[in-house]
């Protein structure tokens, strides 16, 4: 038995309608889906939520490490700390965007170089709560650098 060209272009309509609300079922109400939430890569655990404009943001400031003036790198941090409910990421996947600090290339370099929590440290750097204070003045440029200056001792210059 075939089927006319318009059955099939009506039943692929309602599938697609179903499959519509079916997400829309799926989120709370007032949620707006972000497109970029997705896994990414074959190894990727759990999906990574990006932030197209906190990246921007970041880039924009001077280097967390030897504050050289922007644009740098947006520096994901791998390293994990239970106790603020951040897992460890490994090689296959990436943490989300919310934990990123900016560094120049080359700290950016010596960041991924080595352990990447010794690097921190040795800055005198908390490399969690700079992370954190920078996603919660996302956009803030000002406020961006003046947590830069108080995260970093003056004369622990690398």
């Amino acid at each position: 038995m075939s089927r006319s060209l318009f059955h099939i272009n009506a039943d692929l309509t309602r599938l697609r309608e179903e499959k519509r609300a079916l997400k829309r079922k799926h989120f709370a109400p007032g949620h707006v889906r972000s497109r970029s939430f997705r896994p990414e890569g074959p190894g990727q655990r759990q999906p990574r939520e990006r932030d197209n404009k906190h990246l921007a943001f970041i880039r924009r400031l001077p280097c967390a490490a030897c504050r050289v003036p922007g644009p740098c790198d947006a520096a994901h941090l791998r390293a994990g700390d239970i106790t603020i409910g951040k897992r460890h990421t490994g090689k296959a996947e990436k943490p989300s965007d919310r934990w990123t600090a900016p560094l120049c290339r080359d700290c950016h370099t010596k960041q991924h170089s080595g352990a990447e929590l010794t690097f921190w440290h040795a800055l005198g750097i908390d490399p969690f709560e700079l992370c954190q204070a920078l996603y919660a003045v996302s956009g803030d440029i000002t406020a961006g650098e003046q947590i830069i200056r108080n995260h970093r001792p003056q004369e622990s210059q690398p």
